[in-house]
């Protein structure tokens, strides 16, 4: 089943939604999704009602062709890349652990 997306009017440009179509995606477009500190900063759209950033909308396109054509899972990668970022190692033991 294909996801659903959705995206704000005022953060998606025409050329943005063209794109989006050309690689099959199938966008919800409203005029305001409620998710305004998060259209402010940035590319963002809904997937199933979860918000999915990006630093461009292209990059949020590749994530929804990668995660729906079998690839890894976005959130998966999300979470591994988060317990990457906050320096997170599970092999490490904890202070005062042998």
């Amino acid at each position: 089943m294909e996801p659903t997306v959705e995206c704000c009017l005022r953060n998606v440009t025409p050329e943005c939604r063209t794109a989006a179509r050309r690689r099959g995606i199938e966008l919800s477009v409203a005029p305001c999704r409620e998710r305004c500190d998060a259209c402010r900063a940035g590319p963002f759209v809904l997937v199933d009602g979860d918000l999915r950033t990006g630093e461009t909308f292209g990059s949020l396109l590749d994530d929804l062709e990668t995660a729906s054509s079998g690839g890894e899972d976005a959130d998966a990668a999300s979470s591994g890349s988060a317990a990457a970022s906050n320096g997170a190692d599970a092999e490490t033991p904890a202070e005062g652990e042998p």
